[in-house]
């Protein structure tokens, strides 16, 4: 035990020294590069972390260990000043050796590096990575044979190869290969069932792309029969071992050679066998073609795998082949894939989440000047068309993904344009706020925007205002500008939203009181809404409540009428049926009347009368009351970013869709 923990601590100071030589010598480089020119080329920062980021995989692939925090945060520094897919390749391929994690970067990802490999005489290093990119691709699997490395990813990719050899030269024997491939099964646990069937399955594979013409149909059904029970039975279990992925690529291969001679029809009737041998839209295309009919590719549901749609574009599309309009929607549908993607990265890898929204404004920027610049004149109405689309589109990708920051000079840009547009001037305030750059702020002064007025994209964006590490003057200011421009009606909407939100964060009654002092700002104690009530004028029943959950803050009393309290009571039992804190509400105040606020007398013994059957609609007793939950401890950095909001549930799209966007569809 003692000598393992030794080689540990001695490849730990190895690395240690590895790291910190590179370190001088990037620094070297800047300092001379700032007293002479010729310095610049030998001394490049960017070329520097390049090579420090090669000799950190080259550690990892020789089991250096897992990185410690302090570690971690060099190295990621280091690999986003070498740009390109360095940074996702250091965290996916630590990830992949000691956390089991499945490794999802492809030869196209890898590409763009092996010339920084070659140029530091690492090509044994990018070989290791190739050959886990090439688990990842349905072609040039036989450059898995140029290695002679004794992993268990080169032996089962030299075992398929040599069986690869048997699809081309009937009279080639497989058993060694076979004999091979299982000897690779059995190195990682695979049980004497599991071998014998596997094992058939190869063999019937290879004897399916030589029998007979007038056999060949029916060998194909029973190898697509078998294949899918087996996948089915072990695929979730086997999809980490490299047998497994060699073996997906080689019935891949024979499959495609199958459809080649018009042989594939049997897997149409195995969806889940064709998802797990090709990528999501080559099976998605394969299934239009056999279907003879594009109808499945106008609903593509793309959520979960818009890693994959976006590979499949960059492989099979050329954008400089393509006409304007062509063009353009391409870059919609990258945008939306990039978007999709977003959506699916930890919140908790900063960098991850950093790196996924600048590449999707990026795509967004893009597909704005292409818009803008060599329109030609045949198309000259389509960006007027296309505009409200994306601007609604925009607006809902900023508040779902919370990068209101970095997004700033789109909607800088954007909000130049539509001046009147409310939803761009609220992510506009809360950009310059969580930047803190008050003086932004006086670009709003003037004009109030009252066009497209969203209460609840207001009511996240206060939420977020609220959070952020600053003065009480930056957040009045923006709530000058934009609550208090707003018309009487609007204003009302969005009261309601405040106070909705308000509800559904709080936990219990204490929690619901501090959220509830979070509204004073725009309910201040001469609101309208108190003067609508003393006057006895028309008002939405969730105001009525509000204003009586308000007036303790004011020190007000108010006197209900029957119509206003039976509004109050609906209110509180619409509240009461949709959460555990409604129906304690509903019980707390039809119980024991409020020295705060008077009903009816008729009205609350009725409603008193039916206190006990209060229940919310999830059918569980809101008692005991849970506790609060302790406020989340601050960062020391210099702001705190607003924790990104859930996910919310996509309105039903079971009708015609009213604008490009709204599906989120290719």
């Amino acid at each position: 035990m003692s000598r393992k923990s030794d080689r540990e601590q001695q490849k730990r100071r190895q690395r240690k020294q590895e790291r910190q030589a590179a370190k001088r010598k990037r620094s070297r480089g800047r300092a001379q590069g700032g007293r002479s020119n010729r310095g610049l080329e030998a001394f490049d920062p960017q070329r520097l972390a390049t090579m420090f980021c090669i000799v950190v995989c080259q550690s990892l692939l020789a089991g250096a260990g897992r990185f410690d925090p302090e570690e971690r945060s060099d190295l990621l520094r280091a690999a986003y000043d070498a740009g390109g897919i360095w940074q996702r390749l250091l965290v996916e391929l630590e990830r992949f050796l000691y956390e089991d994690k499945p490794w999802s970067l492809t030869c196209a990802d890898l590409a763009p590096v092996r010339a920084a490999f070659a140029a530091n005489a690492a090509l044994d290093a990018f070989d290791h990575l190739w050959v886990l990119a090439l688990t990842n691709e349905s072609a040039d699997v036989s450059a898995f044979a140029a290695a002679d490395v004794a992993s268990c990813a080169y032996r089962a990719a030299r075992a398929f190869d040599a069986l690869r050899a048997s699809l081309d030269d009937p009279d080639q024997d497989p058993a060694q290969a076979l004999t091979a491939v299982v000897d690779e099964m059995d190195e990682h646990g695979a049980g004497a069932a599991l071998k014998k069937s596997y094992k058939k399955l190869l063999s019937d594979a290879v004897a399916s792309l030589h029998a007979p013409a007038r056999l060949r149909r029916g060998a194909v059904t029973r190898l697509a029969r078998s294949c899918a029970k087996l996948f089915e039975r072990e695929a979730r279990r086997r999809s980490s071992t490299a047998w497994w992925q060699c073996g997906r690529l080689f019935l891949t291969e024979v499959f495609d050679r199958h459809q080649c001679d018009g042989f594939d029809g049997a897997l149409a009737g195995y969806p889940g066998l064709l998802a797990e041998l090709v990528p999501p839209p080559r099976a998605l295309l394969w299934m239009a073609e056999q279907e003879g009919s594009v109808d499945r590719l106008r609903s593509v549901p793309f959520q979960s795998t818009a890693e994959s749609w976006l590979s499949f574009l960059r492989q099979h599309i050329d954008p400089g082949a393509l006409d304007f309009e062509e063009r353009v929607r391409l870059e919609i549908v990258r945008v939306k894939l990039m978007r999709a993607r977003a959506r699916t990265v930890d919140n908790l890898d900063e960098s991850a989440v950093v790196s996924e929204h600048h590449e999707f404004l990026t795509a967004l920027a893009d597909l704005r000047t292409l818009l803008a610049h060599g329109v030609p004149p045949d198309s000259r109405a389509l960006p007027g068309i296309l505009e409200p689309a994306l601007v609604d589109f925009y607006v809902g990708a900023i508040d779902e993904l919370q990068c209101h920051d970095a997004a700033l000079p789109i909607t800088e840009d954007l909000r130049r344009c539509h001046p009147d547009d409310f939803r761009l001037a609220c992510l506009y305030a809360t950009a310059a706020l969580m930047r803190r750059e008050r003086h932004r702020l006086r670009a709003l002064q003037g004009h109030p925007p009252r066009s497209h007025v969203d209460p609840e994209l207001f009511g996240r964006c206060a939420r977020i205002w609220e959070e952020l590490p600053q003065g009480t003057g930056a957040v009045a200011s923006a709530r000058s500008l934009l609550f208090e421009g707003l018309d009487r009606e609007d204003r009302k909407r969005c009261l309601l939203k405040l106070a909705q939100q308000a509800l559904w964060r709080a936990h219990n009654l204490d929690t619901y009181r501090q959220e509830l002092r979070s509204l004073l700002p725009y309910f201040e104690s001469d609101n309208f809404v108190y003067r609508d009530i003393e006057e006895k004028a028309a008002l939405d029943p969730g105001l009525v409540f509000c204003a009586t959950m308000m007036a303790p803050f004011h020190e007000r009393t108010l006197s209900l009428d029957e119509t206003q309290s039976q509004q109050w009571v609906s209110h509180l039992l619409e509240i009461a049926r949709q959460s555990p804190l409604g129906a304690r509400l509903a019980k707390t105040y039809l119980a024991t009347p409020s020295p705060w606020f008077t009903l009816a007398p008729t009205v609350a013994s009725a409603a008193r009368a039916h206190l006990e059957e209060l229940r919310p609609s999830a059918g569980r007793s809101p008692d005991p009351e849970p506790a609060a939950r302790p406020p989340d401890p601050k960062r020391n950095t210099g702001r705190r970013r607003p924790a990104r909001q859930p996910r919310r549930p996509a309105a039903d799209d079971s009708t015609a869709q009213p604008s490009l966007f709204d599906a989120l569809d290719p």
